[in-house]
């Protein structure tokens, strides 16, 4: 993957990609989210830094549109 292979700190433009505001019924804001997910498994460790982002945007208690409780 061709942002994987970038030099220098990618890590913060791919958290912008995740962050990135939209509907996620959005082809291009989902396109951009799932390339940032694979970018970041390539980059393996490097990546730790995004893991914060990443928990945000599948813990279903961090969410804006949940109202769910986790299941325990």
């Amino acid at each position: 993957m061709a942002l994987a292979r970038r030099k220098g700190d990618i890590v913060p433009q791919l958290v912008g990609m995740l962050t990135e505001p939209g509907d996620g019924v959005d082809a291009a804001v989902l396109a951009a989210r799932y390339g940032a997910c694979q970018a970041l498994a390539r980059l393996g460790g490097a990546a730790a830094p995004a893991v914060p982002a990443l928990h945000a945007r599948t813990d279903p208690c961090s969410r804006a549109d949940s109202d769910r409780s986790p299941i325990a």
